[in-house]
């Protein structure tokens, strides 16, 4: 385990860490979504530490209450960011605005997405983590674009197959 510091906030940041992507979280909490028993299960089941972002919380329940009308969803998930001792919460920034910015811009990419790689480079790097941060998603389509450039370190898991995308 080690800290990761984050606008004077630390994290302590255990072994073979996931970042979560939103739309594994809105499968995982949303009954009708296709996808609902396979992220419900991989939630269960992860033999990873799993970290969430704070902008990836705002994303979730905007989609689960307002996109998707599903205000029980929304709750079950909240519970769940407060209950499971499996899910660590990371700090957003305001410092890393600048690279999330350009990410955006240069790779057309949703902020989001842009946020979580920014936050798996930077705990990667700070903490010297061999292998990097892991990010789960169902869509790897932006998270490819960032492996192209071959400067943010991290790895991806394809939720859709179960399997760690080679880079």
């Amino acid at each position: 385990m080690v800290n990761y510091i984050i606008q004077n906030n630390s994290v302590i940041i255990e072994r073979l860490p996931v970042i979560i992507d939103t739309n594994v979280l809105v499968a995982a909490f949303l009954e009708s979504d296709q996808n609902h028993e396979q992220a419900l299960i991989y939630l269960e089941i992860c033999p990873n530490p799993i970290y969430v972002p704070v902008p990836v919380i705002i994303e979730t329940w905007g989609m689960l209450v307002k996109a998707r009308q599903s205000r029980i969803a929304g709750i079950k998930f909240m519970y769940w960011l407060l209950d499971s001792s499996k899910v660590t919460l990371i700090p957003g920034t305001c410092d890393k605005i600048s690279d999330i910015s350009s990410i955006v811009d240069k790779l057309e990419v949703d902020s989001v997405d842009a946020f979580i790689l920014t936050m798996a480079d930077d705990i990667s790097v700070q903490c010297n983590l061999n292998p990097p941060v892991m990010i789960a998603t169902f869509d790897t389509s932006d998270f490819l674009r960032f492996l192209s450039t071959r400067v943010y370190k991290f790895k991806l898991f394809d939720m859709r197959t179960l399997e760690e995308v080679d880079l």
